[in-house]
C-alpha cells in the first residue's frame, strides 16, 4: 500500500476539496436562482467541471488513504447568497465564486503541482491547472457582465 500523504499533500487535498466544494454549491444556487444568462451559463460551466474535479480528488483520496471531506463546514458567505436575489445574488456569486476564488484555488494547486511530495497528486494538480485558469478568464469575464448590469 501507498504510503499516506502528510503535509502539503495531505493540506492540498483539504484544501483543493473545501474550495471545489464552496464553488460548487454556489454555483448550484446561481443555476438555480440568478436571472442573468451569463451567470447561469458560468454556474453550469462550474457544476460540470467541479463534479468531475472532486469526483477525482476523491478517488485519489481513497486511494491514498487521506479522507476527502464532503460536508461542508458552516460557510457564512454561502447562507447570505442564499438569502439574495436578482442582481444583488449575482453580484455575491461573483464575490463568492468568481476570479477571487480561481486565483486561490489555481495557487492552490500551483503549489501542489511544484511543491507536493506525492506524485499521482502532483500530476492531478499540474493537469487540472489549464481548466482553473480557464475558469478564471471565464469568472472574469462574467464578474466584468455583473458589474455592468448594476
Amino acid at each position: 500500500m501507498a504510503r499516506r500523504p502528510s503535509g502539503i499533500d495531505a493540506e492540498f487535498v483539504d484544501k483543493a476539496a473545501m474550495l471545489g466544494k464552496t464553488e460548487l454549491l454556489a454555483s448550484q444556487l446561481a443555476a438555480d436562482r440568478s436571472s442573468n444568462a451569463e451567470v447561469k451559463a458560468f454556474a453550469r460551466r462550474m457544476i460540470d467541471d467541479h463534479e468531475r474535479i472532486a469526483r477525482e480528488l476523491r478517488r485519489l483520496g481513497v486511494d491514498k488513504g487521506v479522507p476527502v471531506q464532503t460536508r461542508m463546514l458552516v460557510d457564512p458567505a454561502l447562507n447570505t447568497l442564499r438569502t439574495l436575489s436578482g442582481p444583488a445574488f449575482d453580484r455575491a456569486y461573483v464575490q463568492l465564486a468568481g476570479p477571487a476564488a480561481h486565483e486561490e484555488a489555481i495557487r492552490t494547486y500551483e503549489a501542489e503541482a511544484r511543491d507536493g511530495r506525492d506524485a499521482q497528486l502532483r500530476a492531478f494538480a499540474a493537469r487540472t491547472l489549464p481548466m482553473l485558469k480557464n475558469h478564471l478568464a471565464a469568472a472574469r469575464a462574467v464578474a466584468n457582465a455583473v458589474a455592468g448590469a448594476r
